[in-house]
């Protein structure tokens, strides 16, 4: 079995994306992926973000058991609030996601914190850290620290693994509402085994940034010093538990 918790349709082009992770799941028989409609903008409009949540629904009506949606959210908006109670409640979505438009521990994510914990369900926070071109509200590991430590009842994904273990882990080891996925031009080979040391892999969930990136993330694995009940917790266990399934 395979649960992909990180996966997107850019809305740009929603039919061509969508029918690649569809054909992403059926080559490699992922048994359920957390989709997000993104547009390729840090600052979306509240059009673009009911356009994008509209997306999505659309596609978990397509399949619905092999699709979950994750409300796509820009906090600074004086709508959103409404915007996250339908995609959680009318629309049954399963989480929330938070990419570029605000860095997570801004005091604006404090409302979105408190609704996904009301709905209780989990938030998944891009995290990145570059060396150069990082964008303006990008959130890295310290600012997923401080959201998690003023927040420790709310259940965190921290994607990309940070894109910088060695920056990020440090910052959410002790935060145990915070998990990660090691999605998104993450390659290097001993990034999955030096996570595990530091945070343990009941913390570590497959998350590929799907429909780019899936290979990247199985071959991450599959290289991995990981046991069969280690690989399994990865690949399935630890999304059913953090999402109740």
């Amino acid at each position: 079995m395979l649960i992909d918790v990180h996966g997107h349709i850019w809305a740009e082009k929603p039919e061509e994306s969508r029918d690649d992770v569809l054909r992403t799941c059926e080559r490699y028989g992922v048994r359920m992926v957390f989709i997000s409609t993104l547009f390729g903008v840090d600052m979306p409009t509240s059009e673009e973000i009911r356009t994008a949540n509209g997306l999505t629904w659309a596609f978990m009506r397509l399949r619905p058991e092999l699709v979950k949606g994750m409300a796509y959210i820009n906090p600074t908006l004086p709508d959103f609030e409404a915007e996250l109670r339908e995609c959680l409640g009318a629309r049954g979505m399963s989480g929330v996601k938070l990419w570029l438009s605000t860095y997570c521990d801004d005091p604006a994510v404090d409302a979105v914190a408190a609704i996904a914990m009301a709905y209780d369900v989990p938030v998944l926070i891009h995290a990145f850290y570059k060396a150069n071109g990082q964008r303006k509200t990008e959130s890295r590991g310290s600012n997923v620290q401080k959201l998690a430590e003023r927040h420790p009842n709310l259940r965190i994904i921290m994607a990309h693994l940070g894109a910088n273990v060695y920056d990020a882990i440090k910052c959410i080891k002790g935060c145990p509402n915070v998990m990660v996925d090691f999605s998104g031009s993450i390659y290097r080979r001993d990034d999955l085994d030096y996570t595990i040391r530091h945070i343990g892999v009941e913390r570590v969930l497959f998350g590929s940034d799907m429909p780019s990136g899936f290979v990247n993330c199985l071959g991450q694995v599959a290289g991995a010093a990981l046991t069969e009940e280690e690989r399994n917790a990865i690949m399935f266990e630890n999304a059913k538990r953090l999402f109740k399934l």
